[in-house]
Formats: C-alpha cells, sequence, structure tokens
C-alpha cells in the first residue's frame, strides 16, 4: 500500500475518527484528510506522523518508504517504551532531530554528574535514539525468550532457518547473534530505568507489556551489584556494549538508593502518561522544578521537604523559591 494509505490504516486501526485524532494531535482535520487522500505530501518528520507513530506504536521511519507491505511493517514495530516516551516527546513539542539531544540535557541536569550521559561519549559511542526512541519489539522479544531460556531458544532458532533457508548455522553462530541483543537490552533497561527516574510524574507501569520487563526491573533494582551486572561485561568480538567508567561508576552508586525508591514507588503509585500529565510535565519542565534536585539531606525536616516537594504545584513551587531565595539573600547580606 501507499504511504498515505498506510497512514490513514494507522488512524482506523487506532479507532479514531479524523475530528478526534486531530482535537488529540492538534491538528486539524482537513489536514488529516489533505495526508490520507495523498493531495499533500508530508515526510517522515511531519507533526501528524510523529504523533500517530506514537500512539500506534511505529518508528516514524517507515515513511520514509513509498510503498509499505506487510513485510516490512515489523522492522517499524516500536517497544511499548519507546511509544510511551515518543508521546512525552510530541506533546512537549520537540522536534523529532531534538529528540536525542533533549534526553542528553535532561539527564544531564537531573544528574549533574558526567559518567554515561557525558555529551561527547553519548554522541560518539551511543545511539539514544536505537536504544531508546527506536526499540524495536521483535529484538527485544528475541533478547528476552533468550536470557530466559538459552539452549532452548538456540535449538528452536536453528531449527526454523534449516526449515526456512536449508541452511546449516552453528550454536556458537547463533549464540552470538543473541548475544549481542542481550547485551543491548541489557544497557536499555539501565538507561530505561534513568530515563523514568527523570520522568517521575508518570508511571513506570505504562511503558511496558504485562508480564515481560518488569521483572528485569526487580532484578536490575534489587541491590547496586545487580544493577551493574551484566551491563558491563566483556562482550563477544565484534560487539561494543555500553561502559561505565569505575569513576562514573562511584557516582552513579551514590544515585542509587534514590533511583532505586523513586522507581519501586512509580511502580505502586503515579501520573499515567497522556495529554493532560505531560501538559503538567511541561509546566514544571519549563519552570525549572522538575531540574531542580535536594541533596541526600541530614535534618529529618529537610528531607521531608525534599519527599513531599514532588506533590506541590507549580505555582506553590515557585512561591517556595521566591522565599528561600529571598532567605538566601538576608543570609548572605549577613
Amino acid at each position: 500500500m501507499k504511504k498515505n494509505e498506510f497512514l490513514e490504516k494507522l488512524r482506523k486501526n487506532l479507532g479514531y475518527s479524523r475530528k478526534k485524532i486531530g482535537e488529540y494531535l492538534e491538528v486539524s482535520p482537513t489536514t488529516i484528510e489533505r495526508y490520507e487522500k495523498g493531495k499533500v505530501d508530508f515526510t517522515y518528520k511531519t507533526k501528524y506522523v510523529l504523533g500517530i507513530c506514537a500512539l500506534a506504536g511505529y518508528a516514524n521511519e517507515i515513511f520514509t518508504l513509498n510503498e509499505i507491505n506487510e513485510d516490512t511493517i515489523a522492522d517499524y514495530k516500536l517497544t511499548l517504551f519507546s511509544s510511551k516516551l515518543r508521546e512525552i516527546l510530541y506533546f512537549l513539542n520537540i522536534e523529532y532531530d531534538e529528540y536525542e539531544l533533549f534526553l542528553i540535557k535532561l539527564l544531564q541536569k537531573i544528574y549533574k554528574i558526567g559518567f554515561i550521559l557525558n555529551t561527547d561519549y553519548l554522541l560518539k559511542n551511543v545511539d539514544l535514539k536505537d536504544r531508546i526512541i527506536n526499540q524495536n519489539l521483535y529484538s527485544q522479544i528475541d533478547a528476552i525468550d533468550f536470557i530466559k531460556n538459552q539452549e532452548k531458544f538456540i535449538y528452536d532458532f536453528k531449527n526454523s532457518l534449516r526449515d526456512k533457508y536449508n541452511e546449516k548455522i552453528s550454536d556458537y553462530e547463533i549464540k552470538k547473534l543473541f548475544e549481542r541483543d542481550k547485551i543491548n537490552f541489557l544497557a536499555n533497561i539501565r538507561l530505561e530505568i534513568m530515563v523514568l527516574y527523570t520522568l517521575k510524574v508518570f508511571n513506570p507501569k505504562k511503558f511496558y507489556e504485562e508480564n515481560k520487563l518488569p521483572f528485569f526491573f526487580k532484578e536490575a533494582l534489587k541491590d547496586f551489584n545487580s544493577f551493574i551486572k551484566d551491563f558491563n561485561h566483556i562482550a563477544p568480538v565484534g560487539i561494543v556494549p555500553i561502559y561505565y567508567w569505575e569513576e562514573d561508576e562511584k557516582q552513579l552508586k551514590t544515585l542509587f538508593p534514590t533511583i532505586k525508591q523513586t522507581i519501586e514507588e512509580l511502580m505502586i503509585k503515579g501520573k499515567p502518561v497522556n495529554k493532560e500529565t505531560i501538559k503538567e510535565f511541561k509546566i514544571e519542565l519549563e519552570t525549572g522544578a522538575i531540574l531542580s534536585t535536594c541533596n541526600e539531606p541530614t535534618d529529618p525536616k529537610d528531607k521531608q521537604i525534599c519527599e513531599l516537594l514532588q506533590y506541590a504545584p507549580p505555582a506553590f513551587k515557585d512561591k517556595i523559591i521566591e522565599k528561600l531565595l529571598k532567605f538566601k539573600d538576608e543570609v548572605e547580606d549577613i
């Protein structure tokens, strides 16, 4: 089918009328109709395309193709995490080309440390779009199956290849192939935990398929050693994992208790990902509240303030900041 026909199919599969999805994605129904009928051309970076792809769970790059068939559609299917994150970015009005840079800046401001979030290192070594925003659903499923039962997975996969292509392939070659997916998967889990800690006004449960990833999340959050385990192991030749440097690990270790507590709390309570909560997050982002972090307080009252501050509305936070700045100026004058 042509790309404009596939665009229309995505909308209908979601169960939206042009009017309804136009209201949700803030695009006029007339414009949507013109896209779907091929009267107006669009690209994979068009605002409406980014929105509907996020809702439907597809990488927007599928619209670089003029003809789209069932065989190619699976290649562009996203994980639930990626599609939910894209939804947030869409309603924050972040341009597609700025997705990666926005995530880097957001994470750096939250952690205020270099480690893996060093911009130069990230841009040279880590493709955040592939790891976080463009995660392929089927590669992830393969990685999960491989981790759960390597021997059975290798046996089944080898037989399916022989049946399909009549090819001979060794267990070692198959293991190396899926070891790559395993390394990428575990590296993604670590980055996802940090992204969710950054976007802590949302409920992480909405980012995952039921009964799949939460197990790995819980394992990674048991303690700091389990958080690091497997993420830094030496990869097979030709596979490049993400590494923490020694100094980075020390700094991350100090953050780990807060990250663990935040994620565990949000697994029980939190806000769903939707247009309204994203707009609330945008207000917090613009006021700087979401980017403010408390150092580990020693005074019990200071600790309670830090814990409760996340529930305060932006206007109240502004008043607190105004008062505290006044006290700061008075102390400095003295």
